[in-house]
């Protein structure tokens, strides 16, 4: 998985490196990050945001413009 190469390669150059593998970690637990990018569609992501605002309860800053 690419997110899991990233995290374990570049991550931990990061000065935030901490907290980009806990939002990486959160992305690749994510329903969408099992899709092959060549059929990932912009619904996907809609509803990942929308889970964020709706069950996790995050605010829209958070999940920022997706």
């Amino acid at each position: 998985m690419v997110m899991q190469a990233y995290k374990r390669m570049v991550t931990p150059t990061k000065s935030q490196a901490r907290d980009e593998a806990t939002y990486l970690d959160r992305l690749s637990a994510a329903r969408f990050a099992s899709i092959d990018l060549r059929g990932l569609e912009p619904q996907n992501l809609t509803n990942y945001r929308d889970h964020r605002l709706k069950v996790d309860g995050v605010s829209t800053a958070t999940v920022g413009n997706v």
